[in-house]
């Protein structure tokens, strides 16, 4: 027999209870949920119909457990370190990419993902980057050149040298400034094309500032001592003492010198000759603005001095060029001598002489005409070297002739004995020599180069002018002395 239950009204009621039957239901069986009220979204399940072994049962549906709610996080401390919140896995297609997460979650809310954030980008329009602008310069800053003005000397030291000036006097007042406006005007003139100033005083000037201290120092001693304590250490350099430079016993002790450094736009590179213009320049100046401190009340900073590596070696390249000539006869002479010393005939010394100062001039045309060198200290040097070089063949091939002349031969027969040692001897130089072509060192190439060229010159003159003269006096020799000795020579030769 089957129970029908009775119709529900329009407003909800428990549906009626029925007595179980005989038989308990199994245990294993999970309860159903019984139908919520219309305001829950879930519908109800069908129940199922009675039969003649199971009668309909109605039970109570407990409600589900409610998933917990976490609380809203608080906002991360400024001090306290920044925890990472895992981001979910995707939702998306595979193809999509999550950007992680660099901020903390703001709360984790029921039935939703924790949310996460970009990282901020920085906009460059918004916060502009404001820098110095900067001299523009024709060359690297290696290749540029640091020139060196000092204070506290004098001429009139041995060889032209300097010598410390007594009359040097910092401590006063207007001393202190004339020696910040000259760093300032020497910085500011255009034709010296300076890019950087490291002048201390300026520095002095700006440290007793921030202390609050006048400048300039009414107690030079003890500022001075207080502002080394802190400065650099290309401060420390260029400032010297009575009894020392040290800091520690700078306290109380007046300067006797000082300097101040200016980086030029001059190629560290440069020749003499182009290094002699700038530091004609800058030795006017230097006179100029001497003058101008003597005549002012700041007369005891005394007169400055321009000095610089690249100048010591422009004035010792100008020196040795201006001297190349008179040293290039000397060792011509030095030549003569002992080709007069081997031969024994003026003759033959004149065109042995000749020839090794056609050897020069040639290799001197080479140097300014076929490779376009300027007369530098490395040209003037290798010919007054190479003048040694240049004796050799020439040497050999007259004193073949006067050995073969001795036994009735003449100039032919010399070229058979000596032409061929001395072609051996010329190619074996060269081959040396050509190693020096493979150097990466500008000075060794041209040294080879030169070398070179000297050799094949001297080769030319030893083994064609020499003889083509020679052989000229020979056949128009027509003094009796001469004609008798050749002569004898051929009577001697026929005997034989």
């Amino acid at each position: 027999v089957s129970t029908t239950p009775a119709p529900a009204p329009p407003a909800w009621t428990p549906p009626p209870t029925t007595p179980a039957p005989a038989t308990p239901p199994t245990t294993s069986e999970p309860p159903s949920p019984m139908p919520l009220p219309p305001s829950a979204p879930p519908a109800p399940r069908p129940r199922p119909t009675a039969s003649a072994t199971h009668a309909p049962t109605t039970r109570v549906a407990t409600p589900p457990p409610p998933r917990p709610v976490a609380p809203p996080a608080r906002p991360p401390s400024p001090l306290a370190p920044a925890t990472l919140v895992p981001a979910p896995p995707p939702r998306t297609a595979p193809s999509t990419t999550r950007i992680p997460t660099t901020t903390p979650a703001r709360g984790v809310h029921a039935g939703h993902e924790p949310t996460t954030r970009a990282p901020a980008t920085p906009s460059l329009a918004a916060a502009p980057v404001h820098l110095k602008p900067l001299k523009p310069r024709g060359m690297s800053y290696d290749r540029t050149t640091s020139i060196t003005v000092i204070w506290g000397f004098k001429e009139g030291g041995r060889g032209g040298s300097l010598k410390m000036d007594r009359q040097f006097d910092l401590r006063p007042a207007a001393a202190q400034q004339a020696a910040v406006d000259t760093c300032d005007r020497i910085a500011a003139h255009a034709d010296l094309r300076i890019f950087k100033v490291s002048c201390w005083p300026q520095d002095f000037r700006d440290f007793l500032r921030s202390r609050r201290r006048a400048f300039p120092s009414r107690s030079l001693e003890k500022d001075l001592a207080d502002f080394l304590l802190f400065a650099p250490q290309w401060v420390l350099d260029h400032v010297g003492f009575d009894r020392g430079g040290s800091v520690a016993s700078a306290s109380g002790r007046v300067p006797t010198w000082f300097a101040a450094d200016f980086r030029v736009e001059l190629d560290s590179h440069s020749s003499g000759r182009q290094t002699a213009p700038v530091m004609g320049r800058w030795e006017e100046y230097l006179d100029r603005e001497s003058k101008l401190v003597a005549s002012g009340p700041g007369k005891s900073l005394r007169r400055s001095f321009p000095c610089a590596p690249i100048f010591v070696r422009a004035e010792a390249e100008l020196q040795v060029i201006g001297s190349a000539l008179s040293s290039w006869l000397v060792s011509v002479g030095c030549a003569l001598i002992a080709v007069i010393a081997f031969t024994r005939s003026a003759f033959l010394s004149t065109i042995a002489t000749f020839a090794i100062f056609a050897t020069a001039a040639c290799s001197l045309f080479a140097i300014t005409t076929v490779f376009h060198w300027h007369f530098g200290l490395m040209e003037a040097v290798s010919l007054i070297i190479f003048c040694g070089f240049s004796v050799d063949y020439p040497l050999h091939v007259v004193q073949a002739y006067v050995h073969e002349r001795q036994h009735g031969a003449g100039i032919r027969q010399a070229l058979r004995e000596v032409a061929g040692a001395v072609v051996a001897g010329c190619f074996t130089t060269c081959g040396a020599a050509a190693f020096l072509l493979l150097c990466e060192i500008r000075i060794f190439t041209r040294f080879g180069q030169v070398l070179i060229v000297n050799m094949l010159f001297s080769l030319m003159f030893a083994l064609f002018w020499i003889p083509a003269v020679i052989e000229l006096h020979s056949s128009f020799c027509c003094a009796p002395a001469c004609c008798g000795r050749r002569a004898g020579a051929k009577v001697a030769a026929g005997a034989a």
